[in-house]
């Protein structure tokens, strides 16, 4: 069932080479239907305790009494036997320690059922990590979905040695802050702006065809704000000034729920769509405002993304100074824009700011002045800021401008 789905990579990380040959209980995450089949491919040897109500359904019921899989509602004393039954005949019992699907990924606290079976019955622990699987098969959906899934071994834990605690319920808490910590890490791995990108283009589908296009080769130019991301800590508060459709926010948030993010510009219909994108959460703000009459709140990020062009010298210097003012100690400003003094690389720059603004999607209300690096050198140097500058491109005038307080 799993690898019908071949469009779907899996990988499968067993470090210790695993082979189920010492039965144990197996704890593991719980996200959606397809685990039970992820455990299952693993190895023949497995069974797995399952709610009542899954034995009267009448797609997979039928199949899941024919495995052998154990029926509990809450006590575990009372299928001790059973379990120990299954055990004695060579098989280890796969347990799902959260008790219920986490449809937003995170983990949920831990039962103390799985390792009360492991200490009546002298067994390790063994936890197995699932990543993935809530995006191919969420939980309203019968359809498996394009994705990725990583199944990832740890070791087994032995809890008569004590490191986790001597009752079931102690032991209970502590594997889970093992099992969150290792879990986080694959987490971080694999949740980058590139495998978020796909995220962000599914919800701009059905707005148009010239948005859905513009969406695409916006973030493929640029590269999926991976830079961005590298900059910006995984935990803090960021204002966006002139943050258009909302890619970039998007983007850090949904890379880390620890961002608080503020967008802000004043074309009403980009802030519309922006807002009423599904995977936009409370941590994530838009508001319609110009930003050359907004008063931002204290953040530790001010952004400015290819903004200040579009207006006279006078406004870049007064946003940006504002948003020094509203800086929170150890903050950054970002800015990124086209610096005309790299005449022969500016060539491009222009052609395609002229082009964004004639087809309509950034409107203009002065005529496009572009930033040069000394004028930011002067207001950091007048801010007693520290300034880094990052030219990363080869083809554009773009450089990117940090000051630091």
């Amino acid at each position: 069932m799993i690898y019908m789905n071949f469009l779907s990579k899996k990988t499968i990380i067993n470090p210790d080479n695993e082979d189920y040959s010492k039965p144990a209980i197996i704890i593991t995450n719980h996200q959606s239907h397809i685990d039970l089949m992820l455990m299952m491919l693993l190895n023949h040897k497995v069974v797995v305790l399952t709610n009542p109500r899954n034995f009267s359904n009448p797609i997979y019921g039928i199949a899941l009494k024919y495995a052998g899989f154990i029926e509990v509602d809450g006590s575990y004393e009372s299928i001790l036997d059973q379990v120990k039954t299954q055990i004695d005949n060579g098989y280890s019992v796969v347990v799902f320690a959260e008790g219920h699907r986490s449809d937003t990924g995170k983990l949920k606290r831990f039962h103390k059922g799985a390792f009360y079976l492991a200490n009546e019955l002298n067994l390790d622990i063994l936890p197995i990590i699932i990543y993935g699987q809530k995006e191919l098969l969420k939980k309203s959906e019968f359809f498996l979905k394009r994705g990725e899934i990583i199944t990832k071994f740890l070791p087994r834990i032995k809890l008569a040695d004590g490191i986790f605690g001597t009752t079931a319920r102690y032991q209970a808490k502590n594997v889970r802050q093992y099992f969150e910590a290792e879990y986080l890490k694959v987490v971080q791995s694999m949740e980058t702006p590139d495998y978020f990108s796909d995220f962000i283009r599914k919800n701009f589908l059905y707005k148009g065809p010239i948005l859905e296009w513009y969406t695409r080769i916006k973030l493929k130019l640029e590269k999926n704000y991976s830079i961005f991301n590298e900059l910006i800590p995984q935990k803090c508060s960021i204002t966006d000034l002139g943050c258009g459709f909302g890619y970039l926010p998007l983007m850090l948030n949904l890379v880390s729920i620890n961002r608080q993010i503020t967008g802000v510009d004043y074309d009403t219909n980009k802030i519309s769509v922006a807002t009423n994108c599904a995977i936009k959460n409370d941590n994530l703000n838009f508001i319609t405002a110009d930003i050359t009459k907004f008063e931002p709140e204290y953040s530790d990020i001010f952004i400015i993304n290819d903004v200040l062009h579009y207006m006279p010298e006078y406004l870049q210097i007064i946003i940006v100074e504002s948003c020094i003012k509203k800086l929170n100690n150890n903050g950054q400003i970002i800015i990124r824009d086209a610096d005309k003094d790299l005449k022969k690389r500016h060539k491009g720059t222009k052609i395609t700011e002229l082009l964004s603004t004639n087809i309509g999607f950034n409107k203009t209300q002065f005529k496009l002045e572009f930033v040069s690096h000394s004028m930011i050198e002067s207001i950091a140097n007048n801010n007693n800021l520290n300034l880094q500058i990052i030219d990363n491109t080869k083809r554009t005038s773009n450089l990117i401008y940090i000051l630091r307080n």
